[in-house]
């Protein structure tokens, strides 16, 4: 479970699912990544929300509901 180099992805080429997909996949690599729990054992990530942080240079985060299974 490595990065991805940014500059080997051409964006271009990507479908809006598929974004959508690698976003909420990435959520779920990212728990297994800090907790050390099974990807196999975690639900579906469910958007709770989308904030601007106004004090790291507007950065956007992203929220979910993780359940585990």
């Amino acid at each position: 479970m490595g990065k991805i180099d940014a500059d080997s992805i051409d964006v271009n080429s990507l479908s809006a699912s598929s974004v959508v997909n690698e976003i909420f996949n990435s959520t779920l690599r990212e728990i297994v990544h800090e907790v050390n729990v099974p990807i196999e054992s975690l639900s579906d990530p469910v958007l709770l929300g989308i904030a601007r942080n106004t004090t790291s240079a507007g950065r956007p985060s992203s929220e979910y509901y993780v359940r585990w299974v």
